[in-house]
């Protein structure tokens, strides 16, 4: 047993014979009912949260699996939906397959029935919010009838929920303790030897053991602190500033109910805005009462035969009814700012009709919506699915749920499995109706009152009274209006306190030390602007929940409990300690020679490049070298033909420009030349039948037609006449084509010709004979056998 590992707080239930295990957690959302526990079959801390929809298994997520127990899982190959991460597998240099840490959604097979939510490899954590919205990405993408495309939202608000419950598990109930052994050593065999860690603290009582019969629930979560508080959990919340509040839910020791009070405190909130509940009749109406109006006058809140208690989200218009014009709506979205629009929705959640347990529900479930949106409209943390609150990218979604008003909601509006919804609101949707002829009977029951449209089955109306709410607070391409509500949040809770902080700034928690020595209580710390107070630490436990969400809890560890002298290591733990220091110096010198082999690397790189350089300098000289002795050798043919050869030194070094060059042929115009095919002299041959070959100097005499519209001009051939060949030519000589024809000219000779017909246009004709004959030299020359090329001339 290490002295650096925290101790873990279990839930036992005392009984007549000592203590039994009742370390379960279990949260029921307004969609399905969460159990967490320990993971069987693997060592601890893997973690299982087992989840019942009340709909077919199939069609839903019905467990979510951390560590090695979802690795064992994945590891029988089964597919999965979402990131291809999941799966992804690497070899060691020995050819061994380890997987990743990676996350995903498992499809059903035989033994379970329902999808998987896994998160594999060392982390036993469940999924972040930006590896959520990573997940709901990919299965949007997906065209297929995922039923559960919706579905990862719920596992997210969990993690916050389960905490806070385990704290009201235990709290409410006088025969639960949260636990753990003052002997480090039984943690030894659930890390050594594979048991349980019930079985490792089978046999726990009062005399060896910590043990706590209260917790606080502390956190910085606003809506989170809210959903505790509502629930009369003791709650400390923190504001961003670091000052404590102490939202305690007792009076003289009895637990009373928050619920009024807040009641209170909206209704004062909003008469300081000048709303005012006159209960009176609305206008144009005999049936209609007045509950809420706004400093305009008009009604938002109203109770009538239909709706008991009916939030008007229409804007203001006139609307006929047995042949009278009545004003109907009160512009709710146009209300003076979010902070307003907040304040009404609050006090009419609040203030819905109903028994205490009718309401009750009806606030929970409106929290739990609202926790979702408070999650999932953070840019940073949804930055991977943008797409699920896409604000002023596109507002085209946020206005369609500002026309849901709550007799607008139809089963035409319910969103389909089978489409790719990436909205917020649409995802959310999609459980919303999934869930009908499954709701829960307290919240039917409270509908069936305050909706009276008996044409629509009361089940369907929940749906359509979740689907209102979700479609209000998806209704502001911004963050304001939820952003509105988190601070609504924060004013209720101080407001409950008294406006009385339990402890500022640098106090370093000494306030609640005092309040948690005195009753002897604990905390279970959700999350907290910046670090935990020493003094509060001592009083911070490590149960599952604080595994399953993974912040900065403060949790001290055996060594920090007990002292130096306290807590001695075992034999297995020093070994365990010496192995792994043998490794970090075995990594630390393959670190060393890799590090050599790097530096080598770059040395042999280095001596490559230049090599190449040098070669490649040598070569340039080479081609240099035998373009000199090419040219030579042409200078003395030509010389010894009688043709004044090209003295001009061509600059290799230079590069002709082609491209300019063949603007220049451009700026000659279109002439154009015909020539037709010209009647070959038979080649003479010897008796014996072989060719004898003669030079060819053929030479064409052009002729340029004024008449460039004569397309019927075509160029004769004529007898040859002292060795030349005289040709008729038609109008529009192009001597750009023509010089191109001339392979066995250099670019530089065609550069010259060009130049000499752009000084004399009229000679044109001349200087392409001249170029012919030339071509035609060293055409000749060039086929010549190298046995030839190198004789010198005579």
């Amino acid at each position: 047993m290490s002295c650096t590992e925290k101790p873990n707080f279990v839930i036992v239930k005392q009984t007549g014979l000592g203590f039994s295990f009742d370390n379960n957690v279990t949260y029921n959302s307004p969609l399905a009912s969460h159990t967490l526990s320990q993971a069987q079959g693997v060592s601890h801390p893997s973690l299982q949260v087992t989840s019942d929809w009340g709909i077919n298994s199939k069609n839903t997520i019905t467990q979510l699996l951390t560590g090695k127990a979802a690795q064992k899982l994945v590891n029988t190959g089964r597919g999965h939906l979402g990131t291809k991460e999941l799966l992804i597998k690497k070899k060691n240099k020995k050819g061994r397959i380890s997987l990743v840490s990676r996350f995903g959604l498992i499809s059903p097979s035989i033994s379970n029935r329902g999808y998987t939510l896994a998160r594999i490899g060392n982390r036993n954590e469940g999924l972040s919010v930006s590896e959520l919205a990573m997940l709901l990405r990919d299965i949007s993408n997906k065209t297929s009838n995922i039923k559960v495309r919706g579905s990862p939202l719920e596992y997210k608000r969990l993690l916050d929920y389960i905490q806070f419950l385990m704290v009201e598990k235990v709290t409410n109930n006088d025969k639960l303790f949260l636990a753990r052994p003052n002997d480090y050593r039984v943690m030894e065999a659930v890390h050594t030897d594979g048991i349980s860690l019930e079985a490792a603290y089978n046999g726990i009582d009062e005399n060896n053991s910590t043990m706590y019969g209260k917790a606080y629930f502390v956190t910085q979560d606003r809506v989170a602190a809210l959903a505790s508080v509502v629930r009369k959990i003791p709650t400390l919340y923190q504001t961003g500033s670091h000052y404590y509040y102490n939202v305690n839910t007792k009076v003289n020791n009895k637990t009373v109910d928050s619920i009024p009070k807040i009641r209170e405190i909206l209704s004062k909130l909003l008469k300081d805005e000048n709303y005012t509940m006159p209960k009176t009749t609305a206008n144009g109406y005999t049936n209609r009462i007045q509950q809420l109006t706004t400093p305009n006058g008009r009604p938002v809140i109203t109770s009538g035969p239909i709706f008991a208690w009916f939030l008007d989200t229409r804007n203001i218009g006139e609307k006929m009814n047995d042949g009278k014009t009545r004003t109907v709506g009160s512009n709710f979205h146009k209300l003076k700012n979010s902070r307003e629009k907040a304040l009404v929705l609050f006090y009419w959640v609040f203030n819905y009709p109903g028994s205490t347990d009718e309401n009750i529900k009806v606030i929970k479930y409106f929290l739990a919506i609202l926790d979702t949106f408070h999650d999932f409209t953070d840019k940073k943390r949804i930055g991977n699915f943008k797409k699920m609150w896409p604000e002023s990218d596109n507002t085209a979604p946020h206005t369609n749920a500002k026309t849901k008003t709550r007799n607008g909601i139809s089963i035409q509006n319910i969103p389909q499995t089978s489409e790719q919804h990436k909205f917020l609101v649409k995802l959310l949707g999609i459980d919303i109706y999934r869930k009908v002829d499954k709701y829960n009977n307290t919240i039917t029951r409270t509908l069936s009152k305050s909706n009276k449209r008996g044409a629509i089955d009361v089940q369907l109306r929940v749906a359509h009274f979740l689907y209102f709410i979700t479609n209000l607070l998806g209704s502001q391409p911004s963050r304001g209006f939820i952003a509105a509500c988190e601070d609504l949040s924060t004013e209720i809770m101080i407001k409950l306190s008294n406006d009385t902080y339990i402890n500022k700034p640098f106090n370093f928690g000494k306030n609640i030390c005092n309040l948690l020595d005195k009753e002897k209580s604990c905390i279970v710390i959700d999350t907290i602007n910046g670090s935990v107070p020493t003094c509060m630490k001592k009083y911070s436990v490590f149960h599952n929940v604080g595994i399953l969400d993974p912040t900065d809890k403060g949790i001290l560890s055996w060594g920090e409990i007990l002292g130096e002298d306290g807590c001695i290591e075992s034999a297995k733990v020093k070994a365990f300690k010496k192995k792994a220091k043998k490794d970090r110096e075995k990594l630390k010198k393959i670190a060393k020679s890799k590090k050599e082999r790097i530096e080598a690397a770059k040395e042999t790189r280095a001596q490559r490049i230049k090599n190449e350089a040098a070669a490649k300098a040598k070569a340039k000289i080479d081609a240099e070298e035998k373009a000199r002795k090419a040219t030579a050798r042409r200078n003395v043919l030509s010389k010894r033909r009688g043709i004044k050869p090209n003295t001009k030194q061509v600059n290799n070094k230079k590069p002709v420009n082609n491209k300019k060059l063949n603007e220049k042929f451009r700026k000659l115009g279109n002439m154009k030349m015909n020539i037709s095919k010209v009647k070959q002299t038979p080649k003479p041959q010897t008796v014996s039948g072989a060719r004898i070959t003669v030079p060819k100097n053929q030479v064409f005499n052009f002729k340029i037609s004024n008449n460039n519209n004569n397309k019927n001009n075509k160029l004769t051939s004529k007898k040859p006449n002292n060795g030349v060949n005289n040709m008729n030519v038609n109008k529009g000589v192009n001597a750009r084509s023509e010089l191109n024809k001339l392979t066995s000219l250099r670019p530089n000779q065609k550069n010259n010709y060009l130049k000499k017909i752009n000084e004399a246009p009229n000679n044109i004709l001349s200087i392409l004979n001249n170029a012919k004959q030339v071509a035609s030299r060293q055409r000749t020359t060039r086929s010549r056998t190298p046995a030839a090329r190198n004789q010198t001339p005579k």
